[in-house]
């Protein structure tokens, strides 16, 4: 399994409509990519706006494609 992390600094006032998005849209298409697993959007607590973004593949291949 292959695992990607992607950090996002969210512009403030901006969090509910970007949690939104990833809920709505982004997480919606990306399960529809060939090999994936899993994406999770995690908050950062001890800063304003940081979210880490977790996405996971079967394999090297799919997470290249």
């Amino acid at each position: 399994m292959i695992e990607r992390h992607v950090t996002f600094n969210v512009i403030r006032g901006k969090e509910k409509e970007f949690e939104a998005l990833f809920q709505d849209a982004y997480s919606i298409a990306m399960s529809k990519q060939s090999g994936f697993v899993s994406v999770t959007l995690l908050k950062e607590h001890e800063k304003d706006g940081v979210y880490q973004m977790v996405i996971r593949f079967q394999s090297l291949e799919t997470a290249a494609a």
